[in-house]
């Protein structure tokens, strides 16, 4: 799918002649921290995927910003999620909150407690983890729910 930080984090140009030249994707981010670290690689285009650990960024404020950065550029989100089931919930909130979103990191059994966190593994289709569909079946029902109203009225 990508190479995943072909280079240490850090030298931004030097990420972007790799790029250049590179017959393939390149996804970088797990260890950057902050908005601006995104901005200068997204500027470069540098990569062609982000993915930043919403564990260590600042969570979603900030990996929205990154995502929104991201999505000005043309580049896609992959979220980083070594931390387990927990951090594989946020990341897929997250997910379906930004446009750009491509694929998310799950460790299936990272923990000896997954299993009671995770009732059901996210589906797998041809080795890609798949939420869409649970999405939405969820959204069809809350567009029946009564708290849900839509009014042609302008406010």
């Amino acid at each position: 799918m990508f190479v995943e930080e072909p280079i240490q984090p850090g030298d931004h140009v030097a990420m972007a002649q790799i790029a250049q030249v590179a017959k393939c994707p390149i996804a970088t981010g797990e260890r950057l921290i902050t908005h601006r670290e995104y901005e200068d690689l997204c500027g470069l285009r540098a990569i062609t995927y982000v993915q930043p650990d919403l564990c260590h960024c600042s969570g979603f404020t900030v990996g929205t910003q990154i995502a929104a950065t991201a999505a000005t550029f043309g580049i896609g989100v992959c979220p980083h999620n070594p931390m387990g089931p927990i951090a594989g919930a946020v990341g897929l909130h997250f997910a379906a909150a930004v446009p750009n979103f491509t694929v998310l990191e799950e460790i299936t059994g990272s923990v000896p407690w997954y299993a009671d966190v995770v009732q059901m593994p996210i589906r797998r289709v041809n080795g890609i983890g798949s939420c869409r569909p649970r999405l939405a079946s969820v959204w069809r029902s809350m567009k029946k729910s009564p708290c849900i109203t839509r009014s042609s009225k302008s406010r």
